[in-house]
């Protein structure tokens, strides 16, 4: 997972977000060991500190912690990423692929897939893809593609209104893109 998160770091650079802020998602924000993901997030948290990723990263986050600011004022959460997630790094692919679907059936995103770190662009999509997904794909797919790195499966959505990139199977930057990719899925 550490690859996952030093490639979607880099991607989310790719695309303006300085310094990401990245929730690793759980289904509780406090590590208990009933909970493996839980365990598993405080790792990748204290990981990313002492390899001095330059990313805002803490875990474990519930959704709602991640992406509320509310929820996270309730329950009394203060960090850089509570309320405020660039980045949603889920815990499994199961996961993962679960929030793109409802993202796209429910809440009308596009979304876009492609593996990083290839020696070309490559696009990843699902049979059920529109024309839109595709040709975002294509699109987040040059983007990653400027960067070199180990190759990892990222799955995107573009989500609107509010436009927002979701990078779920793997992790979801959730900000707003300053990049072509937005304007796909607008």
């Amino acid at each position: 997972k550490m690859h996952i998160l030093n490639n979607v770091i880099d991607f989310a650079k790719k695309i303006n977000i300085s310094k990401p802020r990245v929730a690793v998602l759980s289904g509780t924000e406090d590590p208990i060991e009933s909970m493996p993901s839980s365990m598993e997030a405080k790792e990748i948290m204290e990981r990313a500190k002492k390899e001095n990723i330059d990313a805002y990263v803490h875990g474990p986050l519930a959704f709602d912690n991640a992406v509320s600011p509310e929820a996270a004022k309730i329950k009394k959460i203060q960090n850089e990423v509570a309320g405020q997630a660039d980045i949603l790094l889920v815990p499994n692919l199961e996961t993962g692929n679960a929030l793109s679907k409802i993202m796209v059936y429910f809440m009308g995103a596009c979304a876009a897939g492609f593996i990083v770190g290839g020696k070309v662009p490559v696009v990843v999509t699902s049979r059920a893809d529109n024309a839109a997904s595709r040709l975002a794909s294509i699109a987040a797919s040059i983007i990653a593609f400027t960067w070199s790195s180990s190759v990892t499966s990222v799955q995107t959505k573009c989500a609107s209104p509010p436009a927002s990139l979701i990078l779920s199977t793997v992790a979801c930057p959730v900000s707003a893109l300053k990049s072509a990719t937005i304007k796909l899925c607008s």
